[in-house]
């Protein structure tokens, strides 16, 4: 995932599932902290990981909107001296929620407005002080990870920019950069792709029908799907996971015949197992078909592996 689409992409996570984090993500994530640029580099914070249920119970009743902690795989306890400001403590506190969306773990921060209970209970020497805890797991609704951002969750650019003081109005405000997908894994030597105009033509219909026969020779079928492009290739997947006829149908015999717009094209279906090509159908979808309530089935886990990239023969 780049820098933009993971500054674009989060979100506060609240609930969480009761998977345990991978010991390489929780590894990358406390790096992610530790790596963090500091004032005059002085590195003068510590993070304490919490995963003991009892204390992580206790660690909610710090303030009115720390209730997640409870529910958290794992809580990031963030401190300082008491003598420092939390500007650095911010920088590594986003640090680590980016590299944790990045790996798929959702997060949400607490504000301490009992600082002597969470030192009590995190047992801080005198001249330390936590105000803040993090909580990551990964998420109890998996789609939250590719979900489409709500249309007005932020404010526009022109709502919060100035231009040299206060008031003056910006007058060269750019468009927002658009969402970008994830960048795809380069096909291998022997792929191909279909042309620019094609991949218009498949991007711009809404739904294509493509023949598939379990072999040659065999009863042809046809059946509507939804097809989208991103990265330059184009995508297909099967609402009905791997007991789909035609998806069954088009492993065995990959040479199929796709119609768009009244025209039939010679294709073939190549499985795209690696993760960038289906968080890249992914994308495509939400892109596409936001306002069908047939997509949160499509973006279920147990469809992802039935991902197929479209090719030319």
């Amino acid at each position: 995932m780049d820098t933009w689409r993971a500054i674009d992409s989060v979100r506060v996570v609240r609930r969480f599932s009761d998977r345990p984090l991978e010991p390489d993500h929780l590894r990358r994530i406390l790096d992610a902290g530790r790596r963090t640029g500091s004032s005059k580099n002085r590195q003068d914070w510590h993070f304490i990981v919490v995963r003991d249920r009892d204390r992580l119970a206790a660690l909610s009743k710090v303030g009115p909107y720390a209730g997640h902690l409870v529910g958290a795989t794992v809580a990031v306890a963030l401190v300082s001296p008491t003598s420092r400001d939390h500007w650095d403590l911010g920088r590594a506190a986003q640090d680590m929620v980016l590299a944790a969306w990045e790996l798929g773990i959702g997060s949400v921060p607490a504000t301490v407005y009992q600082p002597d209970l969470v030192a009590s209970l995190l047992g801080l020497p005198a001249g330390q002080e936590c105000p803040y805890l993090l909580s990551f797991g990964y998420p109890a609704e998996p789609d939250v990870l590719i979900r489409p951002n709500r249309s007005g969750g932020r404010k526009a650019l022109a709502d919060v920019i100035f231009a040299e003081r206060w008031g003056e109005a910006w007058t060269d405000t750019p468009v927002e950069p658009p969402v970008e997908p994830p960048a795809a894994s380069p096909p291998d030597d022997s792929a191909t792709a279909f042309d620019g105009a094609t991949l218009a033509r498949l991007d711009k219909a809404y739904e294509i029908e493509i023949e598939t026969r379990a072999g040659p020779g065999a009863t042809a079928h046809r059946t509507v799907i939804w097809v989208v492009v991103e990265g330059g290739q184009a995508f297909i997947r099967t609402v009905r996971g791997p007991a789909s006829r035609w998806y069954r149908e088009a492993l065995a015999n990959p040479r199929i015949i796709a119609t768009v717009d009244g025209e039939a094209l010679a294709a073939r279906v190549v499985p795209a197992a690696d993760a960038d090509a289906v968080a890249l159908c992914s994308f495509g979808l939400a892109r596409k078909y936001a306002s069908d309530p047939s997509l949160p089935a499509m973006l279920s886990p147990g469809v992802l592996g039935t991902t197929l990239r479209l090719e030319p023969t």
